[in-house]
């Protein structure tokens, strides 16, 4: 059970956190700080909110391609493709002077299966007891800000996070047997249980932006940390000896603060560069404590294994990222981002399977009178993990992770 923990948080960025929200800033994951000018200010640096001339509404699903491979593909992940829905809005109130901004994103999740039916989960003493086959992740981030420009160098926004989220797992539960003097052995089949519980947690965020001179501008955002406290139920297919059929589920979960730096430059009428930092505040996530309840006592009596040890580092990300005007409404993105993983070696689960990424990234947007549709694609080169000293034994190995993400917009200007 203990280990099945980990399995709640897995993500596609580093750690648990998903990719950049929106099309634009997906393909300039590198700079999308200081110079983000359409309606992704709104999560991204609701200081710029103020910049927009008119109210915007943007629509940005997103998809994820991720697939994770042990020892040579003896074990893998399956149904590989997820979906991220993201949405934007913003609205002057007072023009040139104050704006409104909202955004509903999908900032931390998504989910992991592995085969269950294939390698390390066929094998009674490997993985099959130790971690769920499928976890999951789910959280929707509602994110209300205000921008503020206080003359025509600063501007300044902030806002208020509210998460709503939502955790599952489903794991293998081994036979047990009991023997009663005089009446024999009693065994009961193998079954899996489903844990599932969710939670609502708050947080703000803030942004700065500063134009250094006309064609230069520096900002900095930071986002809070915030915590979860997940209430569900677990339940049992088939009660195993001395269990009760379902019982409750509680977690916590301690999610980063986050801070970011970024400088951009306009080089000529056409074309503009930014460099952005990241700061994660992952040293929060400690431990993952479990309560399952009456069946607490079902996952063992020590309760260390239900309060699984994550000691997870602080990391940061760099990166840096362009766009060209080419042609009337059309204009090209692209950039680099290093993203740094917090989990250590030591705490390594298969339901986390992070290691240091390498994001390329690219976009085209066209844009024509009220409309603008963009298109965006990054390649993740994850560096493959050799895992040697887990406190685990059993998730020691070779990993190696293969992910594609996907952006669409349309945006209405009116």
């Amino acid at each position: 059970m203990a280990a099945a923990a980990c399995a709640v948080q897995h993500g596609y960025g580093e750690g648990f956190r998903n990719p950049p929200p929106g099309t634009f800033s997906l393909s300039r994951a590198g700079g999308r700080i200081a110079q983000v000018d359409n309606a992704e200010a709104a999560y991204h640096n609701p200081a710029n909110v103020v910049d927009l001339p008119t109210m915007q509404v943007e629509a940005a699903p997103g998809i994820v391609y991720f697939k994770v491979e042990h020892e040579g593909g003896s074990t893998e992940t399956t149904d590989p493709v997820k979906f991220l829905p993201d949405a934007f809005f913003t609205m002057p109130l007072i023009k040139d002077k104050l704006a409104l901004g909202v955004a509903v994103t999908t900032p931390f999740g998504i989910s992991n299966e592995w085969d269950k039916d294939k390698g390390k989960f066929t094998d009674p003493t490997s993985w099959r007891y130790l971690t769920p086959y499928f976890s999951e992740l789910i959280t929707i981030n509602a994110n209300p800000s205000l921008s503020w420009k206080i003359n025509d160098r600063l501007s300044v926004g902030a806002g208020l996070d509210v998460f709503w989220s939502q955790i599952t797992f489903k794991h293998y539960y081994p036979p047990l047997s009991v023997t009663i003097p005089g009446a024999g052995t009693f065994t009961s089949p193998e079954t899996i249980f489903k844990a599932q519980g969710d939670g609502i947690g708050l947080g703000g965020n803030a942004g700065l932006t500063f134009k250094i001179t006309d064609k230069q501008r520096v900002a900095v955002t930071y986002r809070s940390p915030f915590s979860i406290n997940y209430n569900g139920d677990l339940r049992f297919e088939n009660t195993p000896l001395g269990a009760t059929q379902s019982s409750d589920f509680d977690s916590k979960v301690r999610f980063p603060t986050i801070v970011s730096v970024g400088y951009g430059i306009q080089l000529s009428d056409t074309v503009r560069l930014e460099t952005d930092v990241e700061w994660l505040q992952f040293s929060r996530f400690k431990n993952l404590a479990i309560d399952a309840g009456a069946n607490n006592a079902n996952f063992g009596a020590d309760d260390s294994r239900r309060n699984l040890r994550q000691d997870w580092d602080d990391t940061f990300t760099a990166g840096i990222a362009a766009d060209w005007h080419f042609a009337d409404d059309w204009t090209l993105r692209g950039g680099y981002q290093y993203y740094e993983t917090p989990v250590p070696d030591e705490t390594f689960s298969p339901t986390i399977p992070d290691s240091n990424q390498h994001a390329i990234t690219s976009g085209i947007s066209y844009s024509h009178g009220h409309h603008t549709g963009e298109f965006a694609y990054s390649w993740v080169i994850y560096e493959d993990r050799n895992i040697n000293n887990d406190q685990v034994a059993a998730f020691n190995g070779h990993y190696e992770m293969n992910v594609h993400l996907f952006a669409l917009s349309y945006a209405y200007r009116f």
